[in-house]
């Protein structure tokens, strides 16, 4: 699991400190009795609202939930943790604004890296291009738009 994973390459987060926020239909007690390791120093369990969390965030690392859309679309840049998966499973494998994909330890490191340069402005230059991409991600299913599944479903 990603929690396990996370606390494996904690070397890879230097100085900063993480808030980890589970999917709401995954409490920590289930993470933490199937989990090997206990929460490490520099970790913490985030108990405020989303909104207040994305306030004093520098960056979300998502698996698979929509926390990363949310995410840059406030202007916060996401990465990707396609760590343990099989499939792809990001629901934004389109977006290439303000959003990295990692592999393994070494990619998370670079990735943070390149957060940490970006500007100010080139981080609003990508939300709006973030929000764009969101707004036809979340646009109503129209004969158009829904044409491509049945083509590809006929093959």
């Amino acid at each position: 699991q990603q929690f396990d994973w996370l606390v494996e390459n904690k070397e890879a987060f230097g100085n900063y400190r993480v808030i980890l926020r589970a999917h709401p239909n995954v409490p920590w007690e289930y993470i933490f009795r199937h989990s090997l390791y206990a929460l490490p120093e520099g970790f913490e369990i985030s108990k405020e609202e989303l909104k207040k969390e994305f306030s004093r965030t520098f960056c979300v690392l998502y698996r698979s939930a929509s926390i990363g859309l949310q995410a840059v679309l406030n202007g916060i840049p996401a990465i990707h943790m396609c760590v343990d998966l099989p499939l792809e499973g990001d629901p934004m494998y389109e977006l290439n604004q303000l959003k990295w994909v990692i592999h393994n330890s070494e990619e998370l490191r670079r990735a943070l890296l390149q957060i940490k340069e970006l500007s100010v402005q080139e981080k609003e230059e990508a939300r709006l291009k973030a929000a764009k991409f969101a707004e036809e991600y979340f646009s109503p299913m129209t004969e158009h738009r829904i044409k491509p599944f049945f083509e590809w479903s006929i093959r």
